[in-house]
């Protein structure tokens, strides 16, 4: 097998594997139901209209205006019932083309056009798999309106960030700096109202971008000043919402403990290297990029007078970590600890990328002939990708959309069935009805569809809630319950759990 015949078998069969990973994603996204925060969005535009909308939720729950806008465009007309697919389907393609992007532009301005269109194409789609893979909680990120508008956007938002800011530091002063420029100002100011985690995230990687550019930094001071001006403002409009002080006083443990803050964000580190570093496919996908580097490093002419080694690697976790807890420490402090693991996903994908970005770099930096040689073995690189093949289809990830497909149509009906009952109850003004809990419900279905043929193991399969589609039990606290009464006019949901 020459290296032209192989390339393009690998490629074709990396195709393929991504596209069935990412296919199995969307046909699930045809599955999914709306969640109780999610009718809270649907009850918010139906008492406040669009505008209201957002005025209630900046003054009575928090100053992520950005993820507030977004879920009033699809509460608007209970679009969100109707299209609840629809957010996971741009999700994921967004993600994809963000990534091709930074991508796109990190092959045109810091390493010589190096990289083609197709391996472009491909490590775009890599990144985006290895994403899905290491997140904390996959169902938030992609699957649960609420959550998913809140910080994968902010994940993209993110991506393009650096995108902005790199083309803007290396345009000269034409109409396409100032155009690089405008688009990098409505970025920040759009992710800085998603989420708490990802604005000052979003500074750290700011900062780290002007400091790998050096050079830029004086031609550009008027420009970065107004950038940090526009910043500083934006994260102002964040924190300074009426709601979030609101938000905290139905939080538990209103004291602040500073200790318990500080422990809590080194144990978060721990969760977002714990899933990085459990991930089979990170590790090979690191050997890839690296191999990668080492292949076209004779294309690139910066950084081979640079070396690296063990203490750099060390070094660079070192740094990394200490600014995740940059990011985590000021918001547990206030929060007295509280943030959700679904947060943790945009730490994951922005260590995610530090780690690629590293990977690269030591390959480049290789010097030594022998060990280049060694390294750009074609059975070595050919063994490399079969593997990385192996983990995209037995990752932990490929076996939660597999298990998820499976009772995906049975959580479907049950959930269909639900929101049957409940319109109808409102259509005829019923003041009070029983409900089957998810369990109970899915039961029936696989009852009432004859699934009593199937095979047992199947039937069990079947008759699971999937795990990427299902959250919570609308019916299992009052609180959710009340929130679907007040949306479907009722005055009580009894639930029933057998």
């Amino acid at each position: 097998m020459n290296n032209m015949t192989g390339e393009k078998i690998f490629t074709g069969l990396f195709g393929i594997t991504v596209a069935v990973f990412i296919i199995g994603l969307i046909v699930l996204s045809f599955f999914n139901h709306p969640s109780a925060d999610d009718y809270f969005a649907l009850l918010n535009d139906k008492h406040y209209g669009f505008t209201g909308f957002q005025h209630f939720v900046y003054l009575h729950w928090g100053g992520r205006y950005f993820s507030s806008l977004i879920a009033a465009v699809f509460s608007s007309h209970a679009f969100l019932i109707s299209h609840y697919y629809l957010h996971t389907v741009l999700l994921i393609v967004l993600t994809a083309l963000s990534a091709h992007i930074l991508l796109k532009v990190i092959n045109r301005y810091l390493i010589n056009k190096s990289v083609n269109s197709i391996h472009l194409l491909i490590f775009s789609l890599l990144i985006s798999v290895n994403l899905y893979s290491v997140y904390p909680e996959l169902s938030t990120a992609l699957f649960w309106f609420s959550s998913a508008v809140t910080y994968q956007t902010s994940v993209i938002l993110l991506m393009l960030i650096v995108a902005a800011l790199i083309s803007f530091l290396h345009l000269e002063n034409t109409k396409s700096k100032y155009f690089s420029l405008l688009n990098l100002m409505l970025l920040i100011i759009a992710n800085n109202g998603t989420n708490e985690v990802s604005a000052l995230l979003s500074a750290i990687l700011i900062l780290i971008v002007f400091m790998t550019n050096k050079r830029k930094f004086n031609s550009n001071k008027l420009y970065l000043l107004l950038i940090v001006i526009i910043y500083l403002l934006s994260l102002l409009v964040l924190i300074i919402a009426p709601g979030n002080k609101e938000r905290m006083t139905v939080l538990e443990g209103k004291n602040i403990n500073i200790l318990f803050s500080v422990g809590s964000a080194f144990y978060r580190v721990f969760v977002v290297y714990f899933c990085l570093f459990q991930s089979a496919l990170f590790w090979v996908s690191i050997a890839a990029v690296f191999l990668y580097a080492v292949h076209i490093r004779e294309k690139i002419f910066m950084l081979k007078h640079h070396k690296t080694t063990l203490k750099t690697i060390m070094l660079f976790v070192a740094i990394w970590t200490i600014l995740l807890l940059m990011v985590l420490i000021p918001i547990l402090i206030l929060s007295n600890g509280s943030i959700p693991d679904r947060a943790l996903n945009v730490l994951s994908a922005a260590s995610l990328l530090a780690f690629f970005m590293v990977a690269f770099y030591m390959g480049i930096c290789i010097k030594d002939k022998q060990a280049r040689m060694v390294l750009g073995n074609l059975q070595l690189n050919y063994s490399v990708a079969t593997v990385l093949l192996i983990c995209i289809i037995a990752g932990n990830a490929s076996k939660d959309i597999a298990s998820s497909l499976i009772s995906a149509g049975t959580y479907h009906r049950a959930m269909t069935a639900r929101e049957n009952v409940l319109n109808n109850a409102r259509l005829l003004n019923v003041d009070s009805i029983a409900l089957p809990q998810t369990d109970a419900a899915m039961q029936l279905v696989l009852q009432n569809n004859n699934a009593g043929n199937q095979k047992a193991t199947l039937k069990q399969w079947m008759k699971r809630k999937p795990s990427l589609l299902f959250i919570s039990d609308d019916l299992e606290t009052p609180e959710s319950r009340k929130i679907l009464q007040q949306f479907y006019s009722l005055k009580t949901i009894n639930p029933i759990n057998h």
